[in-house]
């Protein structure tokens, strides 16, 4: 039987709908909050999406892409048919403030003099990260879209010589070389 007692999310989690920042993004940065300030312990299940959404009084699929939000950032772990679970995060944070730091790394360290000059005040709009794009600023409807009406075109396939039930073999050669390249 679970607790009548319901933990106040309408109340710690604002939602301003004239804000510029999408209502998703505002619950994510909202949960985002309450783990940080400890609220929200490791490991607590979270309220299924159809509960959260009743509580805030927003559509489901916002509940699911604030959900994605947060797992994509790495506070929740989503476990299918069983629910959302704030991580076990391993320097814990209170109030935006590190706990403690590991005193020994578990690997050595090499210092090199040009990595240790670091450029003053550079203003730049390029941030590098670990690499992983984000797939939600890819334009992938309007990338599928041309290269949907670029095939579609039937000039399009005369150039690429494109002929239905004929095999192209530069292709298969070229293919087969290189499959055989890549097992030798």
């Amino acid at each position: 039987m679970s607790s009548p007692v319901i933990f106040p999310y309408k109340n710690l989690i604002p939602i301003e709908p004239g804000e510029r920042t999408p209502v998703y993004l505002q619950i994510a940065q909202g949960m985002t909050h309450l783990i940080r300030n400890g609220h929200l312990p490791a490991n607590h299940k979270l309220p299924g999406t159809r509960t959260l959404s009743k509580l805030l009084g927003v559509h489901r699929k916002t509940i699911v892409a604030g959900f994605n939000e947060l797992e994509m950032q790495g506070w929740i772990t989503v476990l299918p048919n069983k629910g959302c679970f704030v991580k076990n995060r391993k320097a814990e944070t209170v109030k935006g403030q590190l706990v403690s730091f590991p005193q020994v790394t578990g690997y050595s360290i090499t210092t090199h003099t040009l990595l240790d000059h670091v450029a003053d005040n550079v203003s730049s709009k390029l941030s590098f990260d670990d690499g992983q794009p984000d797939i939600r600023l890819a334009y992938t409807e309007q990338l599928s879209a041309r290269y949907t009406t670029a095939l579609g075109r039937k000039i399009n396939r005369r150039l690429w010589k494109y002929q239905p039930g004929i095999e192209n073999t530069f292709l298969k050669i070229s293919s087969s070389i290189f499959l055989t390249a890549r097992v030798a």
